[in-house]
């Protein structure tokens, strides 16, 4: 089953920075998008603004 969503763990697990590091950029990329509290960030959106192929990342996610 693949989720939708993306958390700040998945972005240390991509990306290897550390979870507080994870965080920023999570941070940053909701605030980006416009995106308020209570929304999530899509694993689309996440690669889109990454540039990191976004079925690589699913199979890496799961």
């Amino acid at each position: 089953m693949n989720r939708l969503t993306i958390y700040p763990k998945d972005i240390q697990r991509l990306t290897g920075k550390s979870l507080s590091g994870a965080r920023k950029e999570y941070r940053r990329l909701k605030q980006q998008l416009g995106k308020t509290a209570g929304q999530y960030l899509t694993l689309s959106e996440y690669c889109a603004q990454t540039g990191i192929c976004p079925k690589e990342a699913a199979e890496h996610l799961s």
